[in-house]
């Protein structure tokens, strides 16, 4: 009499195992957005900055040549020294009320607010309207 061997291998991976698997992928995954988001808000209040930067210094220059502030974008034509690469990133403005995340780095805009004479840029990181010196 030959005796077999009845036991069947069970192969595969448990719903328990699947399951902890998935769980992990999912921490990994929200760790990964989590850090992403930081880095595109930098990288956005960045741009921005630099960009108000580069306007602060065009107005310094138009002032220097002119001994007064530009009120309007087409001033700044008017002096080589103060000409904007691109018009279209500057709003000028009497106030900064209006001045939102809406209209700010998304399309690399700063605003340049002709009553204070400052450049203004949204800050991604703080969610705030910021000024260059």
């Amino acid at each position: 009499m030959i005796l077999k061997n009845t036991k069947q291998l069970n192969k595969g991976f448990t719903i328990v195992e699947l399951l902890i698997v998935i769980v992990v992928i999912g921490i990994l995954a929200a760790i990964t957005m989590v850090s992403y988001n930081g880095i595109q808000n930098r990288s956005k209040t960045a741009a921005g900055q630099q960009l108000a930067n580069s306007v602060s210094k065009k107005v310094q220059a138009y002032y220097t040549v002119e001994s007064d502030y530009p009120a309007v974008i087409g001033d700044f034509s008017n002096v080589p020294e103060a000409e904007l690469d691109n018009p279209g990133s500057v709003e000028v403005a009497a106030n900064t009320s209006g001045f939102t995340s809406s209209v700010a780095n998304g399309g690399k805009k700063v605003l340049y607010n002709t009553t204070d004479k400052k450049v203004y840029y949204y800050d991604y990181t703080d969610s705030a309207v910021k000024a260059v010196n």
